[in-house]
Parts: C-alpha cells; sequence; structure tokens
C-alpha cells in the first residue's frame, strides 16, 4: 500500500477515535493502528503480503472485539483491507506467501472462534476481503501485462517492417552493383583490350607502348576495385565455416559444444552459419558466461539448427534486430524459425529447406501476446470463480445456519404447556432445547420479573415462516421458574 492510500485507509481509523459513538476507540487504540498500518507500507513495498495481513489481522481483531456494534467492528479497517488485498494481488509475482497467509489466518480463526456465528463472518471476512480482492488485483496485473505485452509487439512489428525494408534496399543495393559490375566490367573489359593492341602495336615507339602498358595496369587495377567494391556490397562477403566460427568464439572465452550430423549444398551452408553466427553473437551479449550447445543436423531435404545458451539476467538487453532479420530470411526460403525462452534456456531453432520455395511477407505472429492474453483470461476465471463460489458458499452456509438455529432451539407448544411456574430448573431441564433462539431480549418482549433472567425460545423451525419471530420466554429467578410468555413477533 502506498502512502498515499495509507492516508486514504486511515480516514475511517480516526474517525472511530473521534465518533461520539460510546464504544470509540481509545487513543492508543487510534495510534496504535495507525502505526501498525505504517508498518505495513513501509514494508509492503517489498512484501506486498504485509500490508493484507496486518490490515485483515486489525479488521478480524475489531469484529471479534466488538459484535454488537457493527459500525466500529467492521468499518474502520474495511477501507485499509481492500485496497491492501487489491494492491497484493497487483503487485504479487509469487502467488505463494499471500495464499498461504491467508489460508494460516482462516485456520485459525476456524479454530480460535468458539461462536459458530462469529467465526462464520470471520471466515467470510478472509475470503471476500483477502481472496476475493486479491484475485481482482490479480487480474488487473495480468491485464497491464497484455497491454504491455501489446505494445511490445507492435514495437517488434514496427521493428520488423523496418528491417524487411533495409533488407528490400539491400537487395536492391545488390541488384544494382551486379548491374554496375557486368556493365562497368564489361567496358572496362574492352578498354583494357584496346589499350592491350597498342602496347603490342608494332607502330609505336618505345615510349608509347609504355605510357600505354601503365595505361592498361591501371584499368586492370579498377576493374579489380569495382569486384572488391561488389563483394562489400553482398549479404555475406565472406562466408565462415560452422566449424570456424565456434573455433573463434572458443578462444574468445565462450563454452561452445558443436555437433554436425550429415551435409549440406553450399548455399544452405551458407544460410545455416549464418543462423549459427547471429546466435553465438546473442549469446555473447545477452548471456555472457553461459554454456552453449549447436546442433546442426542435414537431412535430405533440409537443414536444421538449434542453438541452445543458458539464462543470464545480467547481460545486456537488445532490440533484437539480428533475430528479426534473420526470421525474415529464413521466411522468405519457405523456412522455419524461432526464437524464445524454452525452459531454463533461450534457443534459436531454424530449419531451412534444401530446395527453397517462395512465401508472401506477413508479419509474424506472437506467441508472446498469446501467453498474456491465457493468463489474462485465466485470472478473469479465477476471480470470477472465486468470486462465485465465496457467495454460492456464504450463501449455503447462513442457509445452513439459519435452520440449524432454528431446529436446534425451538420449544414445542406440547412442552411449553407442560411447564407450571414455581418448578425448579432441574424439573424443566429435560423440555428446553439446547440452545435458545436469541440471546438478547427483542425490543417487542415486555420487561421481565424484577431479578429474573429470561430465555427466549423458538415457537417452530422454519425460518422463513411469516411467524418466525414469535417467542417462548421462560424466565428463572434463582433456580425456580417465575414467569413464561408466548411473545408474538413485530418484524
Amino acid at each position: 500500500m502506498s502512502a498515499a492510500r495509507w492516508m486514504i485507509a486511515a480516514i475511517p481509523v480516526v474517525w472511530a477515535g473521534i465518533t461520539s459513538l460510546q464504544v470509540r476507540f481509545d487513543w492508543w487504540e487510534t495510534v496504535t493502528a495507525l502505526a501498525l498500518l505504517a508498518v505495513g507500507v513501509a514494508l509492503g513495498r517489498r512484501w506486498p503480503v504485509v500490508p493484507l495481513a496486518i490490515s485483515l489481522a486489525l479488521w478480524e481483531i475489531s469484529l471479534l472485539s466488538l459484535p454488537g456494534f457493527p459500525e466500529i467492528a467492521m468499518l474502520p479497517f474495511l477501507l485499509a483491507t481492500v485496497l491492501a488485498g487489491y494492491e497484493a494481488g497487483v503487485r504479487d509475482r509469487d502467488t505463494r506467501p499471500t495464499l498461504s497467509t491467508l489460508a494460516v489466518i482462516a485456520l485459525v480463526l476456524g479454530v480460535a472462534v468458539p461462536d459458530l456465528g462469529t467465526r462464520f463472518f470471520a471466515v467470510l471476512g478472509v475470503l471476500l476481503l483477502g481472496v476475493l480482492l486479491w484475485c481482482v488485483g490479480r487480474y488487473r496485473r495480468q491485464y497491464l501485462a497484455l497491454v504491455r505485452e501489446g505494445w511490445d509487439l507492435a514495437q517488434r512489428l514496427e521493428d520488423q517492417q523496418k528491417a524487411v525494408a533495409a533488407q528490400a534496399r539491400q537487395r536492391e543495393r545488390v541488384r544494382l552493383a551486379g548491374d554496375m559490375h557486368d556493365l562497368l566490367g564489361h567496358e572496362l573489359s574492352l578498354v583494357s583490350l584496346r589499350i592491350g593492341a597498342l602496347e603490342v602495336s608494332p607502330d609505336l615507339d618505345e615510349h608509347h607502348r609504355s605510357a600505354a602498358g601503365a595505361a592498361r595496369s591501371a584499368v586492370t587495377d579498377a576493374a579489380e576495385r569495382l569486384a572488391d567494391i561488389v563483394r562489400l556490397l553482398r549479404e555475406d562477403p565472406d562466408p565462415v565455416s560452422i566449424t570456424d566460427l565456434v573455433r573463434r568464439n572458443r578462444d574468445s572465452g565462450m563454452d561452445v559444444r558443436l555437433e554436425v550430423t550429415g551435409t549440406a549444398p553450399p548455399l544452405v551452408e551458407r544460410t545455416v552459419s549464418r543462423v549459427v553466427r547471429e546466435a553465438l553473437t546473442n549469446a555473447a551479449k545477452h548471456a555472457p558466461g553461459m554454456p552453449v550447445r549447436v546442433v546442426v543436423e542435414h537431412g535430405v531435404t533440409a537443414s536444421t539448427v538449434s542453438v541452445h545458451n543458458g539464462l543470464n539476467p545480467t547481460g545486456a538487453p537488445g532490440a533484437g534486430q539480428g533475430l528479426l532479420g534473420l526470421a525474415e530470411r529464413i521466411r522468405l526460403v519457405d523456412g522455419e524459425f524461432r526464437a524464445g525462452q524454452v525452459g531454463s534456456e533461450f534457443e534459436v531453432h531454424a530449419v531451412i529447406p534444401h530446395a527453397p520455395g517462395f512465401v508472401e511477407t506477413e508479419p509474424i505472429s506472437s506467441s508472446t501476446l498469446d501467453q498474456a492474453r491465457a493468463r489474462v483470461r485465466r485470472s478473469l476465471i479465477h476471480a470470477a470463480t472465486v468470486a462465485g463460489v465465496t457467495v454460492v458458499g456464504a450463501t449455503g452456509v447462513v442457509l445452513a445456519f439459519l435452520f440449524y438455529d432454528a431446529t436446534t432451539s425451538v420449544l414445542r407448544p406440547n412442552d411449553f404447556e407442560r411447564l407450571v411456574v414455581g418448578q425448579t430448573l432441574e424439573e424443566v431441564q429435560s423440555v428446553l432445547p439446547g440452545r435458545t433462539r436469541v440471546e438478547t431480549p427483542p425490543s417487542y418482549a415486555p420487561p421481565a420479573p424484577p431479578g429474573a433472567e429470561c430465555r427466549f425460545y423458538g415457537t417452530h423451525g422454519n425460518p422463513f415462516d411469516g411467524q418466525r419471530l414469535d417467542l417462548y420466554r421462560v424466565c428463572f429467578a434463582g433456580n425456580r421458574l417465575v414467569a413464561k410468555d408466548f411473545v408474538e413477533g413485530k418484524p
């Protein structure tokens, strides 16, 4: 719970200390409660379950201490518990501490509270103010995560479009370089040929033949430099074998294990080398010090590349541009590519067909976003299930308690008629039910005889009957029955 929410939650607590009600909090109770809530705020930054446990414990103590005064018993800590339960659900990364704490509180209340009705409301408070509000906060957390995943996906798609555009420009550069090489290379070859003819011509003196030779050499050098420029413009100017890539990374200190089976065409080897190079670069950047396993399987129709490395939280973050470009490159030859966390490892997996086809460019789907949507749906289902089970369970328990209370506190009319004023308590004890219908005299009951203590019993066992408020009253003074009355209920 944040400091601002603590100030809001403190308002009803302060009210409980300054209200005009006779059972208001003493000053020391108010200060102690505010101090405990403040402790929950301080510890809640690291342990979100602490403010929930403190506020819920204060609410239960207030409820059990003042059962006859619901305004003071339930209201002062109600807002603090609601806020703490919701915020615990929003901020909890691990669900086990919160659920374990709530289960322990409910178990203690179920064992320690002797009165059945009070015990029911105490445990119901844990379910409604603890579990249900925590589930609502959990749903909010998953929804916010879904929103973040959506924005991340939008950013990745934008980066992907940029990568595709960059690749298109690169392909155009390569095409232009090829055209330039074919055109200029051919023309330079013709110029070199003509100059060579001059160099061997018998009509020129030695001085001019030397000049022609120098010109031919210059043209030849220009053609070679043009070829070098064209090679630099291509995507993979110097393809390196997988073995050399692994050896270079081992020499730099990386723990790499290589497994290669079968052979593949040169173009496929070139793409496989690109996948392994990008995966090793990714592992060195994002998971330094973690072992890497490279598995290359060249089949009959396709080659499979799998690169696994451990996760290192201290690794540098990245935008994933290299993997995006690699995924687009493999997809354009009708291959398969995926990269992401699998268990406790990060995996780069690619399947490159030996006879590639061509596919239309379309956005790559995001399994992360689908997983986030699934988590939100599960959280909503959990919250709705807890709410439904709580409501249905509470209703069932209330109905069961009403029938139990009504049937176990009925004084049958025949037994009531058999009671005679002046009988001792021992003589009528076998006739009286084990429980009374109400503990305190209802407002419509006549005054009790002087010095007498009265008990109220039900007249029938249906708690929903129109005469459900009718009561039999028997009063004892000392050890003798001094009065018996039928008290007509007034709703």
